[in-house]
């Protein structure tokens, strides 16, 4: 029996969290150029997204340094957040949820709680779950670096989760080859 739960402010009937695997990990600092960090999570759940929430923890002293986007795997770059909190420290336990109440340009680090994130998260509804999912740290200045600590996605979907081993989109129980990705089936 799936029990319901929340995700963002409406109850949601079924409902999966996917979670970052070899954490902690350092953010690279910025030399020069950009420090960029990525960190992946792959889901191999073939379903239709209805509500879909982004957990980061971050430790890091000087928290103005970073931006933060989440890629899909079909190559959408959101902005979750962006050179905010100046020299204060830390994400604490932030959830980006499109539907909380405050956004996060106006809150104050360690940002511990939801909030809306700088760009929208509404336009994963309808999409397939599937896939390659990063986050992507952006350190944009010299001499200040930190540590990833939590990454998580929790999603509410519409009907049934097929596994889909290959991600070939194809669900396990009607591919022929559900190790080996061939989206022909020959």
């Amino acid at each position: 029996e799936i029990m319901p739960s929340l995700v963002g402010s409406e109850m949601c009937i079924r409902d999966s969290t996917y979670t970052a695997d070899d954490l902690p990990l350092r953010i690279k600092d910025s030399n020069n150029f950009s420090g960029v960090t990525n960190v992946a999570i792959n889901i191999v759940d073939l379903a239709i997204i209805e509500d879909l929430n982004v957990h980061v923890s971050i430790d890091h002293t000087y928290i103005g340094d970073i931006s933060i986007h989440l890629l899909t795997p079909d190559n959408t770059l959101i902005k979750l957040a962006q050179n905010l909190g100046e020299s204060l420290n830390d994400y604490t336990n932030t959830i980006f949820d499109q539907e909380a109440e405050n956004p996060i340009i106006f809150a104050i680090p360690p940002f511990t709680g939801s909030y809306r994130p700088i760009e929208s998260l509404s336009s994963l509804r309808g999409k397939n779950l599937n896939g390659r999912w990063r986050l992507i740290i952006e350190d944009n200045f010299d001499g200040v670096s930190g540590f990833l600590k939590d990454f998580s996605i929790a999603v509410c979907y519409k009907g049934d989760v097929l596994s889909d081993s290959d991600l070939d989109m194809i669900a396990d129980i009607e591919d022929n080859c559900p190790n080996t990705a061939n989206t022909d089936q020959l």
